[in-house]
């Protein structure tokens, strides 16, 4: 008889799950296009990079008008194998210094399945958003936004995040032990 244990990263949508990273890259080097965009307090809407990062920002979430630098990053030198996720990532950050925000932040990311770290075995069913956590440079230390509704026709992704930071789309990190 075969038991199927699953260790599933689905812990990280409750916030369980962290990973640390002993290799690292540094974030300035990695960035591939930038933009800047202002937000204010009473909401703001925007669309950055060609459109593949849509951001709704809620009354509230900036008490004064703050302007925040939308970047694409370079994932490409991950060494994670067993992290399924996109080529690159997306940097928030703020002109504040202040990475939480006062509310939740929409996200919606473009994907597209030729650009998985393993393309051939993407699975969208298990698309998720992470959060990598970064002080200075990309760590591998990762947590997954937890419930994200995936658009399979539209290739997007979308969730909800609280604070700036470095976000890439990957699949949800799955072992599986048979015996």
């Amino acid at each position: 008889m075969h038991v199927i244990m699953a260790v599933l990263m689905l812990l990280a949508c409750f916030g369980c799950s962290e990973y640390d990273r002993t290799a690292s890259i540094p974030v300035e080097d990695n960035i591939l296009a930038s933009e800047d965009h202002w937000v204010y307090p009473e909401g703001t809407s925007l669309i950055a990079l060609d459109g593949s990062v849509f951001l709704d920002f809620p009354q509230g979430v900036v008490t004064t008008p703050t302007l925040f630098t939308i970047s694409s990053v370079s994932l490409e030198e991950n060494p994670r194998e067993e992290y399924n996720s996109m080529k690159m990532g997306i940097s928030i950050k703020n002109s504040v210094e202040d990475l939480v925000f006062g509310d939740f932040v929409n996200v919606r990311m473009n994907y597209a399945m030729d650009e998985f770290q393993r393309s051939a075995e993407v699975n969208e069913e298990y698309l998720t958003i992470y959060k990598m956590e970064t002080i200075g440079t990309l760590s591998e230390r990762l947590e997954s936004l937890g419930q994200c509704c995936v658009d399979c026709s539209c290739k997007t992704i979308s969730g909800c995040i609280s604070e700036c930071g470095l976000y890439v789309v990957g699949e949800l990190y799955v072992v599986f032990e048979v015996r």
